[in-house]
């Protein structure tokens, strides 16, 4: 290699290193970015008509029934309930997003609960006859 070449190399390596030392200036000069901040997610949104004293209809997983019952305490996030006359058990608490419908007036959250039980009773003896028949064309095609 001759030496007009091998300047010419370093030339070029010395022009790359002045560029990668402008951009580390630039950096430096910059200031720093502050990572962004972790949030706790927002609360979920409060059900329209909830307060203290009113009622709320949710559902009851162990009884798979939509029970009514009247709110004695609202939290951030939660409802506490009233427990019901029968039941010796603390009162209860569920999260906004399990309440269906709150209101101030027991009536209006009442029929909608015997209407939404309803229609859940006639949902579930309908799935028990489709499995009971579907038991029997089964049982029909082994020869049972």
């Amino acid at each position: 290699m001759s030496e007009i070449e091998t300047g010419a190399k370093a030339k070029a390596e010395h022009c790359v290193k002045i560029d990668d030392m402008e951009i580390l200036a630039k950096l430096a000069m910059a200031g720093k970015v502050s990572k962004p901040r972790k949030t706790s997610p927002p609360p979920p949104p409060k059900p329209k008509g909830l307060a203290i004293g009113g009622y709320v209809l949710f559902e009851s997983l162990i009884l798979q029934k939509f029970i009514v019952r009247r709110v004695i305490e609202i939290t951030k996030t939660h409802v506490i309930l009233k427990p019901n006359r029968s039941s010796t058990i603390n009162p209860r608490e569920i999260g906004f997003p399990s309440v269906i419908l709150a209101s101030l007036e027991r009536k209006e959250v009442d029929q909608m609960e015997r209407k939404i039980n309803r229609l859940q009773d006639k949902y579930l003896d309908s799935l028990k006859k489709l499995r009971k028949d579907h038991l029997n064309r089964m049982r029909e095609l082994i020869g049972l």
